[in-house]
């Protein structure tokens, strides 16, 4: 697993493709919907919108976060 260190909040990243490095959440049922939905350290993500929330691509799924959520998923520098 990549370090923490080197890993910024989604919500931070310029980059179009991601890699998540670690997901911060600790309401477990949420933590739980989100690997469900294919986000995983380890996964590529591609960002297709910011605004008015966050929608990525992992594989073949599109998932649209909030800024709560987004912000605890942590991505490669």
């Amino acid at each position: 697993m990549e370090k923490l260190e080197n890993s910024i909040p989604l919500t931070r990243a310029k980059a179009k493709v991601l890699e998540i490095i670690h997901i911060a959440q600790s309401d477990i049922r949420t933590l739980q919907k989100l690997m469900a939905l294919g986000l995983l350290p380890g996964r590529r993500i591609e960002v297709l919108y910011r605004f008015p929330s966050y929608v990525v691509r992992v594989g073949n799924t599109t998932v649209a976060l909030g800024n709560e959520i987004a912000e605890k998923i942590y991505i490669k520098q």
